[in-house]
């Protein structure tokens, strides 16, 4: 089924609408996103995601983070800008700091990379940061941590993972917490 063609093959509750706001070629394997404040879409791009039955390849093929946008105010992404790139599996994106920052990770490791933005509305990494070392490392990754979602405690929580973090006067805290799925 054509991107274009797919929200006629699902059915919603009534009151609800479905619209395309992105498919490929603008976007590959998204596998995490994350809204900042001005409604771009940050993207996790699991490009190298099983390149075959057996997974070979899978621990060399890089993946990517993009920043999808709606320039015109049509409701669709028209603009993408690859943010971060040559990064194993990306698996989950976050915005701290208003926006000014980026928390992602890749197969093992979490990173924070600033966002540079210029004059015209453009934006580019700038220092990325290792977090965690070992946010997630070994194991199939389909049963590895991803999510990091902001908690009302201001904590960012993951799915498979029993780990915490929170970033306190410039400085990432990691705890230990409950398990989550």
């Amino acid at each position: 089924v054509k991107p274009e063609n797919s929200a006629a093959t699902m059915k919603l509750e009534a009151g609800f609408e479905l619209q395309l706001v992105a498919a490929e070629p603008m976007v590959h394997d998204p596998v995490a996103l994350a809204f900042d404040g001005d409604g771009r879409i940050w993207v996790a791009e699991m490009l190298g995601y099983m390149p075959d039955i057996d997974g070979k390849l899978e621990d060399s093929t890089y993946g990517r983070i993009s920043v999808l946008e709606d320039t015109d105010g049509d409701g669709k992404a028209d603009k993408d800008t690859v943010f971060l790139e040559k990064y194993l599996l990306p698996r989950a994106v976050a915005l701290v700091d208003n926006d000014r920052t980026l928390l992602f990770a890749d197969n093992e490791q979490l990173y924070e990379a600033e966002i540079l933005k210029d004059g015209e509305g453009g934006i580019k990494a700038g220092k990325v940061t290792l977090v965690d070392e070992n946010y997630a490392e070994g194991g199939n990754p389909e049963h590895k941590p991803n999510g990091l979602m902001r908690a009302l405690d201001n904590w960012f929580y993951n799915a498979k993972c029993d780990l915490r973090y929170k970033k306190v006067n410039g400085v990432w805290i990691k705890e230990k917490t409950e398990e989550r799925g």
